[in-house]
């Protein structure tokens, strides 16, 4: 992936353009079951859009119960506003509805930067620095008064919220909590993503209170976004996060249990900090960990399950759970049909993944086709494999954990080296290749992680164990 260097001059002329954002207000009202937040950003004077993100919230959220967490709908306002301001660049960002302490601003300029790195990669402006990048500024108007935000007192908070998307890493999740004692859990979804969603549920008999979250792009950055504004990558799980840790407390849950394994924090461009996976990283997790602390500090904990694990360990776990494989998809683009399309960067590693793990035979048959036979997904390989110049902007797993998979599944189905798709990397590129044994040996390792209880712990290195022992 190449700069986009023209891109420099458009984002100057934007900025000079339009040099302030402004984050107006948020708003919260209830359609029966329906919790309805609003924002209100103006992208330039005259030019103001309201948003919305829907939750459908379990039985017994009163009124008050949400009143009371308005600072929480504050912040969330905050991390969706990215994506709205992505589209001048504005250099100084006004926040005329809440107040937050300089620690605060500084954790938010940290992560407007370092979470919009693909952003500045992929529009050629690495070398804008992040003092540079954008500014936080105090309201001056006068004329938009500050939220008073209410006091809640400490309640104890006990159970969890488990973040689950239909992908494998997030059905291995929650599998491993169902058939342990470490509830009571509830779910929370985003609407669109988990299309099996109830037949992944009803194999591994889960049935939990569920909070849903529907989220649509407002009409008017579609608009800029076809007349010449900026676009590109913002960090989703951001969102995310923020979206579980209101849900938990409103809920009384202790935990936000998300599904991001090691993987998450290889950077995408080798040799540097860019990573398309930069909200997903241990380097966010452990950052939001902190910001949570100092703004809640009685308030729901948000971690990973998995991020001990590499993508091999992850796969031999959900052995285990094999039930479950016929519905589940970690696909962005998904083909109307099915779960998988076949043809992304995602899918290819998935299939890789699946053919090592199981065999080309099953992958085939969750898939609908053999990606094997497909010279087309060369490119894509090239990436996964270090070949390219960077690797895929999508979540796979790491170069090293591809070429492990590749010499797997040579080293079990040697019609694989002549496949139209393996064929040259075997001729021309087999002496990067590790040993067949080094895929197992990556399933058992044991990665730094920000789990804050021996219990998660102690219950995932014993599914571990029995996914290698037996």
């Amino acid at each position: 992936m190449e700069f986009v260097t023209e891109n420099k001059a458009i984002f100057q002329g934007l900025r000079a353009q339009y040099p302030e954002f402004r984050y107006r207000k948020y708003s919260w009202r209830r359609e029966d079951a329906l919790l309805v937040l609003s924002f209100t950003y103006e992208l330039a004077p005259g030019d103001s859009i309201t948003t919305s993100i829907e939750l459908s919230l379990p039985e017994g959220v009163l009124d008050e119960t949400i009143r009371v967490h308005e600072d929480y709908i504050f912040r969330i306002g905050l991390a969706e506003a990215i994506s709205y301001w992505k589209a001048h660049c504005s250099p100084v960002v006004h926040i005329d509805c809440g107040e937050l302490s300089p620690a605060e601003l500084s954790w938010w300029r940290d992560t407007w930067y370092d979470g919009m790195g693909e952003f500045r990669y992929r529009n050629g402006l690495l070398d804008v620095s992040k003092e540079d990048w954008v500014r936080f500024a105090d309201n001056d108007s006068g004329t938009h008064a500050r939220s008073s935000f209410s006091v809640r007192s400490p309640a104890p908070l006990s159970g969890n919220l488990i973040a689950f998307t239909g992908g494998k890493d997030s059905t291995l999740a929650l599998a491993m909590l169902n058939d342990s004692a470490l509830g009571p859990n509830e779910t929370f979804f985003i609407q669109t993503l988990a299309p099996s969603r109830e037949k992944i549920f009803d194999v591994l008999g889960v049935d939990y209170p569920e909070t849903v979250i529907k989220r649509t792009v407002h009409p008017r950055l579609l608009e800029l976004n076809a007349s010449g504004a900026l676009n590109g990558h913002t960090p989703f799980s951001i969102i995310v996060a923020f979206l579980g840790v209101f849900t938990a407390s409103l809920r009384g849950l202790k935990y936000v249990i998300v599904a991001n394994e090691q993987s998450s924090n290889q950077p995408t461009v080798p040799g540097t900090q860019i990573n398309h996976q930069y909200s997903k990283s241990i380097v966010f997790e452990k950052r939001f960990q902190e910001y949570s602390k100092m703004v809640w500090p009685h308030g729901p904990l948000y971690f990973s399950l998995l991020r001990p694990f590499s993508e091999i360990g992850v796969a031999f776990m959900l052995k285990q759970y094999e039930r479950a494989m016929p519905y589940i998809s970690s696909c962005n683009v998904k083909d109307k049909t099915g779960l998988w399309c076949g043809k992304c960067a995602k899918c290819l590693f998935s299939f890789l993944l699946f053919s090592a793990t199981w065999d080309v035979v099953f992958a085939t048959k969750m898939f609908g086709v053999n990606m094997l036979d497909h010279a087309e997904h060369l490119e894509l390989l090239n990436e996964l494999t270090g070949i390219a110049a960077t690797r895929p902007f999508e979540c796979v797993g790491t170069t090293q954990e591809t070429l492990a998979i590749l010499a797997r599944i040579f080293f079990a189905s040697r019609e694989s080296r002549h496949s139209p798709l393996l064929k040259d990397f075997w001729e021309q590129h087999q002496d990067m290749l590790f040993t067949p044994t080094f895929f197992a040996s990556l399933a058992c390792e044991f990665h730094e992680h920000a789990i804050p209880e021996e219990s998660f712990v102690h219950l995932l290195k014993h599914v571990q164990d029995e996914s290698i022992y037996g």
